[in-house]
């Protein structure tokens, strides 16, 4: 195919989404660039000291709390000296192992910002793009066409603050959690810390390293997990107990708040009543906690300012999205919204099915059904979190790992037949069916599929194990 004649996509942020984005228009042969507002790669992942223009990016400290294995692309398994659960360290060093390994960087233009995506002149007939992107270090828009967009800039960069009685006219330090980086400024002080989802459970085990105390306040309370689930946690004991069912709000995964708690470094409290100059005071109780700050673990606001109105519909109760990537009113299938889903599972395996699915379609392999069957979906999808989520705008992309993969990979025909498998190849069977459900069984047929998959889902254990052997015994 001549290059004149290839459809061109623009993926928009170089972050974990967009990486695997270029990889899957690569895939197949779309002309493909992505516009990265700052200047690397890794998106979220990539520590930064500050919050600079809004710049998102992970605690220093910050773990992932999905194991390597489950959190791998499909057709690429981190390392086997890799620890089990990756500090972001780690996770950049190997999003650049990913990208160096299938040559996507050459595809990225930093310092180049997408800041309006509208129907071409010729939509109707073409389904084309045209967008305005600002180059970042010359201070210059120009405008250019594209056949297809990928959105893969997350929902983790507009803070959400509910308002709080009285928060206006505390004196203390205020930070959202998107600001907060270290401990640092916290030493000695008492700090409240608002929010029960991994990123307040982070927030209150760092500073609690070196503060004087740290109340965490939470509304409904959650289900914790350790990373190693252990079954002994005592949820009702330690505060935690939650009004809502298990698995009805996206659960907190962290090893070290028990032992905060235990130690009197975290004191569990419920919701927050108002705040005082000075402090605090918490519903069911009349004193005044005094406090020198508080970190508001709020959650984010969902939102592409580069779009329309008319093109996104978000709100606690819609978003008019066809299996959280298609917005299902649009005439043709060229807009795609990678990586928005919130998994109970790791979320980079969801957005490489999804990149892998829009670019079959924008090369006219497969097609989306019509828009009354993806109204009903989205119906059906919502009435499904209505009923087993607790209200909230996050929960709006929540998603269960392993349905969802299937539900994108059938698409494509990359689900494996486990009934034939289990025939044909019965150890692989037993492995994908009692072992960890990785991405990489994704890779056994369909589009690209990958001689080495099979090889990479027996051995995932070993290296699993692999990753504890930091001395040579005799």
């Amino acid at each position: 195919m001549d290059v004149e004649t290839k459809k061109k996509i623009c993926v928009i942020g170089g972050g974990s989404s967009g990486l695997t984005a270029i990889k899957a228009c690569k895939e197949e042969d779309l002309d493909v660039v992505c516009y990265e507002k700052y200047d690397t790669f890794g998106g979220l992942w990539r520590f930064h000291s500050d919050d600079l223009d809004g710049r998102p990016s992970v605690m220093k400290s910050t773990v992932i709390n999905t194991s390597k294995e489950m959190s791998a692309y499909s057709d690429f398994p981190p390392p086997k000296e890799f620890s089990n659960f990756m500090h972001n360290t780690f996770m950049v060093e190997y999003f650049k192992m990913y990208a160096e390994k299938f040559d996507l960087l050459k595809h990225i233009v930093y310092k180049h910002e997408v800041k309006k995506v509208e129907k071409s002149e010729d939509y109707e007939t073409t389904g084309r793009w045209k967008l305005t992107i600002m180059d970042l270090d010359k201070n210059r828009e120009f405008d250019d066409i594209f056949d297809g967009v990928m959105a893969c800039v997350g929902h983790h960069i507009y803070p959400l603050i509910p308002k709080f009685k009285g928060l206006n006219q505390f004196e203390g330090k205020k930070v959202h959690t998107h600001s907060l980086k270290t401990a640092e400024g916290f030493e000695d002080k008492s700090v409240l810390v608002i929010g029960i989802g991994n990123s307040a459970v982070d927030a209150a085990v760092e500073i609690s390293k070196v503060s004087k105390k740290v109340y965490l306040s939470t509304r409904k309370g959650n289900t914790a997990l350790e990373f190693l689930l252990n079954f002994k946690f005592h949820h009702a004991r330690f505060g935690l107990k939650p009004k809502h069912r298990v698995l009805s709000a996206h659960i907190t995964i962290n090893d070290a708040l028990p032992n905060c708690i235990l130690s009197g470094l975290v004191t569990l409290k419920q919701d927050v009543e108002e705040f005082t100059k000075n402090g605090v005071i918490f519903e069911g109780e009349d004193d005044v906690a005094e406090i020198d700050a508080v970190v508001l673990a709020t959650g984010y606001e969902i939102k592409f300012p580069f779009l329309p109105d008319d093109i996104l519909k978000i709100s606690e109760n819609e978003l008019n999205l066809y299996k959280l990537v298609f917005p299902s009113q649009l005439e043709h299938t060229s807009l795609a919204f990678i990586g928005l889903a919130q998994p109970l599972g790791a979320l980079f395996p969801i957005s490489e099915a999804q990149s892998r699915w829009f670019a079959q379609l924008m090369k006219g392999n497969v097609q989306l059904p019509p828009q009354s069957e993806m109204d009903q979906e989205i119906q059906m999808r919502l009435k499904q979190k209505n009923d087993q989520f607790v209200p909230s705008l996050r929960h709006m992309v929540e998603v269960m790992y392993i349905p969802y993969m299937d539900e994108i990979y059938s698409e494509i025909g990359a689900k494996p037949n486990f009934w034939k498998m289990a025939f044909t190849d019965p150890k692989l069977y037993f492995t994908c069916m009692f072992g960890p459900c990785t991405s990489y069984l994704y890779r056994l047929q369909g589009p690209h599929a990958w001689e080495g998959a099979r090889e990479t889902i027996l051995t995932a254990s070993e290296r699993i194990e692999e990753a504890f052997k930091t001395y040579k015994r005799d």
